[in-house]
């Protein structure tokens, strides 16, 4: 089974210093408590259905502001129809293939595996997995386009699709693109944070992301989350929710849970909306559509090469996963390397030779001019390798990964089974 390092990438706010001057910051208020404990807490913008083109993007695109939109979800076909026994029934279930993530407590370290939908439906209530993936092909039909982003001048990035059984937690993070989330199935919660907060002390990972524990946040090394304003947002069935680009977030999901977001371009994007209609238009199935990312070949013409296909996609999340972890470093050696990687795993304190090797097997691989560095043109050039090379570099990954997750288990449960004491 292949790897697909697949990382689905998320007024100003000001801080009221009630609590920071406190010398031990473990008497802050939300110590070892989830996140959103402490803080200052506001309900993002609701309104009954998706808004106009102009409306959407001239009150909260451009402004990057936060909006929930109650219902909007329910003019989806899929509203009525998805649940296991359909997707099930559908004869492409066996073929088409998707992302898994290994773990419900969201690990930015573990790289997502690949599955076919049918493996992965067949056994997600038995395993602590989830699917966060690009929507399979022939399940496109029952979504439409969301009516607020139909218009041809927009460009719209491959949409995907998060499918559990409840309890999944997401990192603190934020993505550099506009998500427009909508929730078929069970009920979310977001906390989001202004991309502008002045203090952002809290995000202390490599990329956009925090290595907060969001059941249990360490004022001691975070304070600053004790006093911040967050954003809440409670989602219900059939509920979307647009979260502006660069803005942090947190989720968590409960029961049944199927949710698809589209992506839009985000950052200092220009958006020429001039041209789109404001008026209801004739409705747009997703499977029409072509997005700005080419999404996996898994459900096209038999005669395609689908492993070559399946390589391609993961070394080319593989690549994005290495390029986020190693941002503003032009070129790193090994020793940084596995440095990094641990670091991101939660594993720095562990010293395994065997564990090393791995990494050290696929980082010679990426070097292809062997000087003892990989530069950010190797990482991009990794979907270029051969394809032996580039199952040594996608199954040593997995390997480690697989390492890492089970040693991150047995801590969690150590530490569960020390707290019931």
């Amino acid at each position: 089974m292949k790897v697909t390092a697949l990382v689905y990438y998320l007024p100003v706010l000001y801080l009221l210093p009630n609590y920071v001057s406190a010398e031990n910051h473990s008497e802050l208020p939300g110590h070892l408590k989830p996140l959103g404990s402490a803080g200052h807490h506001v309900k993002v913008d609701e309104m009954d259905g998706f808004p106009s083109v102009k409306t959407f993007f001239n009150g909260y695109v451009l402004k990057k502001k936060p909006m929930l939109m109650k219902g909007a979800a329910k003019i989806h076909p899929a509203f009525d129809l998805w649940s296991d026994d359909y997707f099930l029934s559908q004869p492409e279930a066996s073929s088409a293939e998707i992302d898994v993530q290994q773990h419900k407590k969201q690990n930015y370290s573990l790289p997502y595996k690949r599955a076919t939908f049918e493996e992965f439906l067949l056994r997600y209530n038995n395993t602590d997995e989830y699917m966060v993936s690009y929507i399979p092909f022939h399940l496109k039909k029952d979504l439409y386009l969301p009516p607020c982003i139909q218009c041809n001048s927009i460009k719209h990035i491959e949409p995907v699709m998060w499918l559990s059984n409840g309890g999944t937690k997401s990192v603190l993070h934020s993505d550099s693109n506009h998500n427009l989330n909508c929730l078929i199935r069970g009920t979310k919660d977001f906390i989001l944070i202004n991309g502008n907060t002045p203090d952002q002390s809290f995000i202390d990972a490599p990329g956009t992301y925090s290595y907060v524990d969001v059941d249990r946040v360490d004022m001691t090394k975070y304070p600053v989350l004790s006093t911040i304003m967050y954003h809440d947002a409670h989602m219900e069935a059939g509920d979307c929710l647009f979260i502006p680009s660069e803005w942090y977030h947190q989720v968590r999901s409960y029961n049944y849970n199927i949710a698809v977001n589209i992506w839009l371009k985000g950052g200092d994007a220009i958006f020429d909306i001039s041209s789109c209609s404001n008026t209801n238009q004739q409705r747009q199935t997703l499977d029409q559509m072509t997005f700005s990312l080419v999404e996996p070949n898994y459900d096209r013409d038999e005669d395609d090469d689908e492993d070559s296909d399946e390589d391609n996609n993961g070394a080319t999340m593989f690549s994005n996963f290495l390029l986020k972890l190693f941002k503003n470093q032009d070129e790193i050696d090994l020793e940084k390397y596995v440095q990094i990687l641990k670091k991101d795993a939660k594993s720095t304190d562990i010293k395994d030779e065997d564990d090393d090797q791995l990494l050290a097997k696929a980082f010679a691989i990426i070097d292809t001019d062997d000087d003892g560095y990989i530069s950010n043109q190797e990482i991009e050039e990794i979907e270029n390798q051969n394809s032996i090379d580039l199952d040594v570099i996608l199954d040593s990954m997995n390997k480690w990964s697989d390492i890492q997750g089970a040693r991150l288990n047995k801590n969690q449960s150590k530490n569960k089974a020390h707290e019931e004491l």
